[in-house]
């Protein structure tokens, strides 16, 4: 198991520093002809998605490459239902928990049952 997952940790790390070689080279080009500030400023863009996103988040973590689970479906669910009790966009504290604690309250009664 370990080693499926160093191999497939390389194979993302592998397919990224490919990604990044190939928006480096067509960057260039397709920069080509834009003021030094333009080109600066798209350099400070591609170099904060590689530190940031490749560098400290990681692939691993936000690839969903052989994920069971490649949407964040199930909380949109669990968020339009929530909204569907609670029945307004605004709402203030004290009525949002009443309703957030009936929400509760139906969701133990059919686990229960």
């Amino acid at each position: 198991m370990k080693a499926r997952l160093i191999c497939k940790y390389q194979l993302i790390n592998c397919y990224f520093k490919i990604l990044k070689q190939t928006i480096r080279t067509h960057s260039t080009v397709v920069l080509q002809g834009e003021d030094e500030a333009t080109i600066n400023n798209v350099n400070d863009v591609l170099r904060y998605v590689w530190d940031y996103w490749f560098g400290v988040v990681t692939p691993t973590r936000f690839c969903v490459y052989n994920q069971p689970r490649k949407t964040n479906n199930d909380c949109e669910v669990a968020n339009r239902w929530l909204a569907e009790r609670v029945g307004v966009v605004t709402i203030n504290l004290w009525s949002l928990i009443r309703k957030f604690l009936n929400c509760l309250c139906l969701i133990w009664f059919f686990i229960a049952n």
